[in-house]
């Protein structure tokens, strides 16, 4: 029965969950909940059999919101605190009502974590149906305040993934929502991050390297013109490479997770952004720059680690080079334009391309 003494049906309980949530996270962030509506709620869902199994200890416990304040105020002293407990408590319900759950675990089964990384965890998930494997990331940025504005804009912004279709950038099949947080479901690929390839096998000589800059290229450049998205996030650990000269470039579409966690790097360390070697100096400077040739950046930084084994930092770069034995000056001379400001880069990934092969 709802709190008018109807039958209640699951989307009308999950409409009543999800008014519970906003309620009480408005109630224990300096707002209120109407205590009466906050009682009537509780009571229809406590009446629920199905659901008193996942219905969190305190809406057993606290009769009214001044039980729930006094709850949530001794458990939490931050707010942020206090909205990822309620998000984490009360999101399944809601993915349960509306079958969400239900779905994925008849279809999916699922595996070992793959890796993780600042912008969530990886996992391995077989297809029961189709006895194909997939790969699932499950985001969780720690966002401040207005999380839910940048979930929000995350799903707006998600359209894009499905226009990359590219044998170079990883295949994205679904997104969605999971325990309150956005998933990707995208294509499993059996290979290594360009991290890992480099520490188990060293640098690249500089025709391997240019195999491989060429297809990183090859995959911007249909990003770039014609699904019209970048990625502003290029850095070895999403370069992926396998047996057969196979690469996929990884976490297209992640824009707005990627200008929280550039912001919250450069507030913490002033100018020095860590882990920044591969952003472009224009891009910190201003996180929330789409900007082509900020990709074109990362590329050439990219490409200077593969031949040297260590990220383009500070002066002697055209030395360090040099020093890449049997490097054309041509391909030297693209990496080093490719550093420069963005004014004096290439402008577009394709024009980079051109270049790349005329050097080659």
């Amino acid at each position: 029965m709802d709190s008018y003494g109807k039958p209640a049906d699951r989307q009308t309980l999950s409409e009543m969950v999800e008014e519970l949530k906003n309620g009480l996270t408005t109630h224990a962030t300096g707002g209120s909940m109407d205590s009466a509506r906050y009682q009537a709620i509780r009571k229809t869902l406590l009446g629920v059999p199905e659901l008193a199994p996942r219905l969190p200890r305190f809406l057993k416990t606290c009769r009214d919101t001044n039980d729930f304040w006094g709850f949530i105020k001794q458990k939490f002293g931050r707010y942020q605190e206090r909205r990822d407990y309620l998000a984490e408590e009360l999101n399944p319900i809601i993915d349960h009502l509306e079958g969400t759950n239900q779905i994925a675990e008849q279809q999916f089964e699922l595996g070992a974590p793959l890796g993780k990384g600042g912008f969530g965890v990886v996992y391995k998930v077989r297809h029961r149906l189709l006895d194909i494997d997939f790969a699932v990331k499950v985001l969780s940025p720690a966002f401040d305040d207005g999380a839910q504005t940048h979930t929000d804009r995350f799903f707006r912004e998600a359209r894009v993934l499905f226009a990359l279709n590219h044998p170079n950038i990883i295949r994205v099949y679904d997104v969605g929502l999971h325990g309150g947080k956005p998933f990707i479901r995208m294509e499993y690929f059996d290979g290594k991050n360009l991290n890992s390839f480099l520490k188990d096998h060293g640098v690249l000589s500089p025709p391997k390297a240019t195999i491989l800059i060429r297809k990183i290229l090859d995959g911007l450049a249909h990003a770039h013109d014609e699904a019209r998205v970048i990625h502003r996030d290029l850095k070895p650990s999403n370069i992926m490479l396998a047996p057969g000269g196979r690469v996929r470039l990884v976490d297209f579409g992640l824009g707005v997770f990627i200008e929280h966690d550039l912001v919250s790097r450069i507030t913490k360390t002033g100018d020095a952004v860590v882990g920044g070697y591969y952003t472009a100096p224009e891009l910190v400077a201003n996180p929330k720059l789409v900007e082509p040739r900020s990709d074109l950046y990362s590329v050439s930084a990219l490409w200077f680690t593969a031949l040297t084994g260590r990220p383009p930092a500070g002066a002697g770069l055209e030395q360090q080079l040099s020093a890449v034995p049997k490097l054309p000056q041509g391909q030297a001379n693209v990496i080093l334009r490719g550093l420069r400001g963005a004014e004096d880069r290439y402008q577009s990934a394709r024009e980079m391309l051109d270049a790349v092969l005329a050097a080659s």
